[in-house]
């Protein structure tokens, strides 16, 4: 088209893909926690505060003494008629056998417990002996040998452990095998020091290996063998708490500010307004960072995120990306990509209008979606070749954006038209 000295030759839409696009879901995802004293009284002082103030949590609940829970079915009520009673180390294995589907709806009043947190007391930081591998999950002598065993089989991936009859599988196949669950371990809490020691040096020392292989090589392992899931994150409570490894007293105990000193293994208040900033306010919140990453994990590896897609189609492995569901020329790869809905045929990311102006000013228009950036290029080679940035870092407008480019070159030029990061 041509206005005075100014032609515009054509105008090109193109996808990029979207890195770290912070897309919020909520209205269904609840969270519960299962824990004990230490569990309660930092929730009281704010963690509950500050994980009802997530968008992405609707309903927080609670799993504590005196919980009662039937088992799934087909399973054995292996932690008894109350199994909120329970949460040293070797009763995960069996929570998460026996008992995972009922914990998924646990307290909902809608929707699902899309995040399982999870918690043993500060006395599971006795870990008295390295113990022998592989170890015995359902042990309750406190040994990294045995705490390890509940988590991983040694030497044999994949493995399953049998017990009264039932098999049960570590934890890190459970895990697997429920990637529409965030799952968050959290370590044990440290012993205090004064006015006696209720760990030993050597104890202290073996609570710190056994938490740094979780969230180090065990967290590694798993993710190297499960690509593409991002459902596991290790919050190490036990870190923030306690003093270091190579302190020179003290050495893995419960810090003076956080009641070290008291008598009392309990974190004081200071402790628990500590860790909740570290777990859920501060700007790199640790809870924030995993539910990221969770929802934007991609377990097929099509390019689309697992929850959009089990949103739109009902499930993974209805499309693999390179399918137009709802045959508008793009694919539904790229209608993720752009925001638009891949079963509307009206909702697609196109350039509606192209227009010159009197003062040969150009105005280019697209049809937009929420919680899109879009950056607008040009190239004076007609082939489309050296683009330039006109803008970038737009936001969204919907249902339409519009941008004019002042001064086109007079010789005619491509536009391109693309998402952003």
């Amino acid at each position: 088209m041509r206005a005075g000295g100014c032609r515009v030759l054509a105008a090109v839409m193109v996808l990029q893909a979207l890195i770290g696009t912070g897309v919020v879901r909520a209205g269904d995802d609840d969270l519960v926690f299962i824990h004990h004293s230490c569990g309660r009284n930092w929730l009281n002082n704010s963690l509950n505060t500050a994980l009802l103030a997530k968008a992405y949590i609707d309903e927080r609940n609670d799993i504590y003494y005196g919980t009662a829970m039937d088992a799934d079915t087909g399973r054995p009520g292996s932690l008894g008629g109350t199994p909120g009673d329970k949460t040293d180390m070797h009763h995960w294995i069996l929570w998460f056998n026996d008992y995972l589907e009922h914990v998924k709806v646990h307290g909902c009043a809608d929707g699902t417990n899309r995040i399982i947190m999870f918690k043993s007391c500060y006395p599971n930081s006795n870990i008295g002996s390295d113990g022998t591998e592989p170890g015995d999950p359902f042990s309750s002598t406190k040994t990294l040998a045995n705490y390890k065993a509940v988590y991983r089989k040694y030497n044999a991936p994949g493995g399953t452990y049998t017990n009264g009859g039932y098999v049960y599988r570590p934890l890190e196949d459970v895990f697997a095998a429920h990637p529409d669950i965030l799952f968050i371990p959290v370590t044990a809490p440290p012993r205090h020091y004064a006015p006696s020691d209720a760990t030993t040096d050597a104890e202290g020392h073996r609570a710190r290996v056994f938490n740094n292989w979780l969230k180090g090589e065990w967290l590694d392992s798993y993710n190297s063998n499960h690509p593409g899931y991002h459902n596991v994150a290790v919050f190490d409570w036990f870190d923030v708490l306690a003093y270091g490894d190579g302190a020179t007293s003290h050495p893995n105990r419960l810090r003076a500010e956080y009641g070290g000193e008291s008598g009392d293994s309990h974190p004081n208040s200071t402790a628990n307004a500590t860790s909740t900033w570290f777990f859920a306010t501060v700007a790199t919140n640790f809870l924030d960072a995993a539910w990221e990453a969770f929802t934007n994990q991609d377990v097929d590896a099509d390019g689309m995120p697992d929850w959009w897609e089990r949103d739109h189609f009902g499930s993974t492995s209805n499309s693999d990306g390179t399918v137009d569901h709802d045959g508008d020329r793009q694919c539904d790869r790229d209608e993720y990509l752009a925001g638009t809905d891949p079963t509307n045929a009206d909702s697609v990311f196109v350039v509606t209008g192209l227009v010159v102006a009197a003062d040969e000013s150009c105005r280019l228009s697209w049809k937009s979606a929420q919680e899109r950036k879009y950056v607008v290029e040009r190239a004076t080679d007609l082939t489309g070749a050296g683009f330039s940035c006109l803008a970038s870092n737009i936001a969204a407008t919907p249902p339409v954006n519009v941008y004019t480019d002042p001064a086109p070159p007079a010789g005619g030029c491509v536009y391109r038209l693309r998402t952003s990061p």
